[in-house]
């Protein structure tokens, strides 16, 4: 398992949210803290280049003992619920019901 400062913290958040993004059009990332003063970010085109920035969006990445991966915390708003948003993150493909006859 690599440490924060072996992951390239920004191409993963950038391959986060575009597929995000993709999946889940008319998403907002917010920033993080509620008293922010930066914009939502609504377009893989807006996502901020310096590091700083992004985590002001991303809040405090930490890697899962479990899994190994990066997590982020992240805050969003969509006309999507949330229960799916987070279903997005597996690559799973939703279940097809085989029925054997």
């Amino acid at each position: 398992g690599k440490t924060l400062d072996q992951v390239d913290l920004r191409s993963l958040a950038v391959a986060y949210l575009s597929r995000l993004f993709k999946k889940v059009p008319d998403t907002s990332l917010l920033p993080y803290d509620k008293e922010s003063q930066l914009p939502a970010i609504h377009s893989i085109r807006n996502i901020p280049d310096d590091m700083q920035e992004l985590l002001e969006y991303v809040g405090n990445p930490r890697i899962d003992e479990n899994t190994g991966k990066v997590m982020f915390n992240l805050r969003c708003e969509s006309d999507v619920p949330m229960s799916k948003m987070k279903n997005l993150s597996s690559n799973k493909q939703p279940k097809q019901e085989s029925r054997s006859t």
